[in-house]
Formats: C-alpha cells, structure tokens, sequence
C-alpha cells in the first residue's frame, strides 16, 4: 500500500507534441534502452523507467473504426479549465534505435504521411478512407474536391470555407473544417461517385490538436462502451475525453486533453497503469507497399509474397521464401513480430 502511494505522489510531467490524427503518431529518437516483451499476444515496448504498448492485430474492417467525438473547441475548454489536483504520473515516447538505412526508411514514411502543416489546428479533421482501388494520386485534385462535396451534400459557397486534401502515401482524403455541423456530413460520406463508378467509403473525426492517446489493458470484454466512459471519463481522471476498445481485446484506447500521458489512471475504483499508445507503421499485405493499409490499397489486383515481395509467388514458392522487412531489413516479414521499427510515436 505504501509503494502504490509513493507512486501515485510521485508526480513528474514529460512534455512531447501530438498532432491530430489517427495517422499522425511518428517515431522520436532518443537515447533510452528498448527492449520488446509479448504479453498476452500484446507487444510491450520497454525502456528506462517508462512503458510504451503497441496492440497487434488484425487489419480493421471499416465498420470497425470509431472516430472521435471530441471537438477541438471542447478540447482548448478543458485545457483552460482549472483541474484538481492529480494523482496521476506521466510517460514519454519510447525512443527506438535502428541501423541508418532503416531510419532513414521510417523518417521518409514518416514525414509523407503527414497532414500539411497549414491546416488550421482548432478546426475539426475528418479522414474518408476510400476502398474498391480508387487511386487517389492519380486523380486531378478538382475532381476529388468535387466527388467529397457532392457525396457530403455540401452547398459549395458554404465548401469554399473548408479545406480539402489527399495523402498519396496512405491514399486517403482529408478535409478539415471550422463547422462542427459540416463535419458531421463529412464524416457521413459513405461512398464517392468518380469517373462513372462508385467507391464505397469510410469516414470518421480524428482526435483534434491538443490531444494525446494513451493506453490501458485487461479490461474485460465483457465491459460495454457505457461501461468503458463511465468508468474513465469522470472527475478522477480531469484530462480523459474518450475510451474506445481495440477490436474485440481487453485494450483501451483513452484520448486525453494536453500533451501529457499519465503513467496511471483510475478506472472505476481500481488504479491501471498507463502508456503511450503506438500505432504500427502501415504496411499493405495485398501490394506490400509501406504507406497505406490493406483496406485503402489502390491496387487491390496486385499479386505479391507479403513475406518477401516476390510477384505473383507460385505455388512451391513457399519452399524458397526468404522474408525480409522493409522497415528494419530483418529476416520477417514488414513490420511483423520482431521488428524493432514496426511502430511509431507522437514526435
């Protein structure tokens, strides 16, 4: 009893920035010591003093994403609000080391995946997720433009103040938006019209500017999302704005207002441990390109060795398969178990 209070007194806040997407978690360096740990099927990421966890599954199907609900007005409103004092610590980003060919990789990936850095930060960010193989990069910008407006029903004066935008590298579209209420519409786009056929879509609200993800495990599955907010979205933990489960495992994703992730949390009445939520870097399994998922491949027909990038493998081709990973140059398959670049962190 007297360890956990000696924890939960010691209070110490490591400031790092967070941007405002799903897709926005990127690597830092540093100089700690990492080592990878399986727990429970889950990836643990373990450096001095702090832990790090990277949920591995299953690519998720589009009806499987929820997108956040929290605006980023509401955000800037429980920032400015004066909190209680907390019993909370705080973690920072792991730092990951690799050889330089394979962080130079991972910066390149990095740095392409990004939003542009001129989109207004408070404004709401909705990403469409187009499926089918419709092939953004190849599409002239207006025509897009026009495609999301019409597919949101949108009037076009009301468009003019709304910004909209594709990623090539994750073959996505971003539009970001002062109104709350276009927005909704935007995030309703459930399939585009483009060049005489129709893309089915998917489409959500990303975690605004301001916000950070955090990460707990073994909560029972049996805990509902009513379950899950009531339980962590309350006075006990000032800065928690949302919880969502990954896919159907006892991991929690929590949103948090602020920059900070606290090492632990309270849910319910009993006391979790906390850390930084690291997504894996994007790796296609049907073309095997880096950059984009499985479910928003432009080349759905494209035939590979996802072990080891051999085209159109034929069938004794297992026989012969020696993977090797994109990311780290290891003897795996990209990205997989035993990567050690595989995921990434807020920079």
């Amino acid at each position: 009893m007297t360890s956990a209070s000696s924890q939960l007194n010691a209070v110490s806040h490591n400031h790092f920035a967070a941007l405002a997407t799903e897709d926005r978690d990127f690597c830092a360096g540093g100089n700690d010591t990492t080592t990878t740990d399986t727990i429970n099927d889950q990836e643990v990421l373990r450096s001095t003093g702090h832990t790090a966890v990277a949920v591995r599954g299953n690519d998720l199907h589009p009806s499987d994403i929820a997108g956040w609900k929290i605006s980023g007005k509401q955000v800037s409103q429980r920032l400015n609000k004066p909190q209680p004092n907390e019993v909370t610590q705080s973690s920072k980003p792991t730092p990951q080391f690799s050889e330089a060919q394979a962080i130079r990789m991972v910066a390149r990936i990095t740095k392409a995946s990004r939003m542009p850095l001129n989109l207004p930060r408070e404004e709401q960010k909705i990403v469409i997720r187009p499926s089918g193989g419709l092939f953004l990069a190849k599409l002239e910008a207006d025509i897009v433009m026009s495609a999301v407006i019409t597919a949101a029903n949108v009037p076009k004066t009301a468009a003019k103040a709304d910004t909209i935008c594709t990623n090539p590298t994750q073959n996505i579209i971003v539009i970001s938006t002062p109104d709350e209420e276009r927005a909704r519409y935007y995030a309703s786009v459930r399939s585009l019209y483009i060049g005489g056929c129709s893309y089915e879509t998917h489409a959500y609200c990303t975690a605004p500017h301001g916000t950070v993800k955090g990460v707990i495990r073994g909560i029972a599955v049996e805990n509902t999302a009513k379950d899950l907010h009531e339980n962590i979205v309350n006075q006990a933990n000032p800065q928690a704005l949302e919880a969502h489960r990954i896919e159907n495992t006892t991991s929690i994703v929590i949103l948090f207002a602020g920059t900070k992730v606290p090492n632990y949390i309270k849910y319910g009445s009993i006391i979790v441990k906390c850390g930084l939520y690291r997504q894996h870097h994007n790796v296609c399994k049907t073309c095997g390109e880096i950059g984009h998922r499985t479910d928003v491949c432009p080349t759905p027909e494209t035939k590979i060795c996802f072990a080891c990038g051999e085209p159109n493998p034929t069938a004794d081709h297992a026989a012969r398969c020696k993977p090797r990973c994109k990311l780290c140059n290891g003897a795996h398959a990209t990205g997989t178990e035993g990567c050690t670049t595989s995921t990434r962190c807020p920079s």
